[in-house]
């Protein structure tokens, strides 16, 4: 088959997004598929990524990238400190190589923000002309974003710009044979602002292979449970959009109502600053930076609890990695947070933003280590669907069925 993917981001950029993508990239290679991706130009960043061109041409056999050029945007402000927005017209290259490629179906993630830009819906007109299906992937909630990167994002202050986006929304991602999502929550939302086209299909994984306990679960519990003190995890971005500041204000109240926690902090983002001054206050928390995966690992398996706040994941890559390596998960009861834990079961799932739900709910873990040990048992059983390989079957399986569909 042949594919051509036209993606908001990419290597060298580490992101939920951008990992599992070139997981998805690396199986596809492997299983003889041909592979175009279309993603940013990183010049932009070669300050932060002077290696970035390692991630530009033929990247893996039968998987070749090119860079559309980009720029960061002056209207998102400090939001590009993780984002980079094509060109205006810089669509036009993508076209004429997705002509001359030929490919069998296009995917286009956040096909929304990016025709923005574009000043084009990417991947709709040459599908038409070339009679294959188009795909759109929902993958990010922008416009959720809007009302926290207010002070950033310079246009979503003007006034009714949100209905505008929401109606914008709804003509662009309508033009797509589908709307691909990974959570009910994400598609209940979609169909609310009357995108009619969603299919939820479980296509984002995590490498289970690596994300596991590195030791048998019993003895690796029994071997935590020396340590004398329970160490509370988050692993992910330090921006706004994770609720980092709620995040901070709930590990406060379990220091108040417990006395033998740890408070363990990785990611990068805009508000690591104001996360190394919390942790200077305190001598039971840490912040470590960003991690490269093997160590990310280690960390998952020495901890005992994974916290998050955030509130707008539309598939929660850092949770379900604590899930696959043997950790209840404490989460909102929001976005995908609501499909990946089982209340009572896998975690704990508590009202948004709600401080002393949070503080309870991991007091009770802290405190009984056999539901501690039961729902991180069943959290890693119930991940193990979730795989990269299963989800990028996945993934084929629905793009085959569009060609089908498309041809008959």
């Amino acid at each position: 088959m042949k594919v051509a993917i036209i993606s908001e981001e990419y290597l060298p950029l580490r992101t939920g997004v951008t990992v599992n993508l070139h997981k998805k990239l690396l199986l596809l290679s492997q299983w003889g598929h041909e592979v175009h991706i279309y993603s940013p130009d990183y010049t932009a960043f070669a300050d932060k990524y002077p290696n970035y061109q390692e991630h530009v041409g033929q990247i893996m056999p039968n998987v070749t990238n090119i860079p559309f050029a980009s720029f960061r945007s002056p209207l998102l402000g400090d939001y590009c400190n993780f984002s980079l927005s094509p060109r205006p017209f810089s669509y036009g290259k993508v076209e004429k190589d997705i002509r001359d490629f030929q490919p069998d179906i296009i995917q286009v993630d956040s096909p929304g923000m990016m025709s923005l830009n574009f000043l084009a819906l990417p991947g709709v007109k040459i599908a038409r002309k070339l009679k294959i299906p188009v795909i759109a992937f929902y993958r990010t909630h922008f416009l959720l974003h809007y009302d926290i990167y207010q002070d950033e994002i310079i246009f979503s202050r003007i006034p009714l710009f949100k209905k505008f986006s929401i109606a914008y929304w709804r003509y662009a991602y309508n033009k797509y044979s589908i709307t691909m999502v990974t959570s009910k929550a994400t598609q209940q939302q979609l169909q609310k602002w009357k995108i009619n086209n969603t299919k939820l299909v479980d296509v984002i994984g995590v490498q289970t292979e690596k994300f596991k306990p590195l030791k048998d679960y019993d003895k690796l519990f029994a071997e935590k449970s020396q340590k004398g003190y329970i160490k509370l995890l988050y692993i992910g971005r330090i921006d706004d959009d994770k609720q980092i500041e709620t995040l901070l204000k709930i590990f406060d109240r379990v220091n108040e109502k417990v006395t033998n926690c740890r408070f363990d902090i990785f990611g990068h983002g805009m508000l690591e600053q104001q996360v190394k001054g919390w942790v200077a206050k305190k001598d039971n928390a840490f912040f470590g930076g960003s991690l490269p995966n093997l160590e990310t690992v280690k960390e998952y398996n020495s901890a005992d609890i994974f916290v998050t706040a955030s509130n707008m994941e539309t598939f929660c890559t850092t949770a379900v990695e604590a899930m696959a390596c043997g950790l209840p998960v404490v989460g909102p009861s929001a976005c995908a947070m609501q499909d990946r834990i089982v209340d009572g079961k896998t975690g704990f799932l508590l009202k948004d933003g709600d401080i002393e739900a949070f503080a309870n709910a991991i007091e009770k873990l802290v405190s009984d280590s056999v539901l501690r040990k039961e729902m991180g048992r069943q959290a890693y059983l119930s991940v193990q669907k979730l795989s990269n390989e299963n989800t990028t079957k996945n993934m084929v399986e629905m793009w085959e069925q569009m060609i089908a569909e498309k041809s008959n």
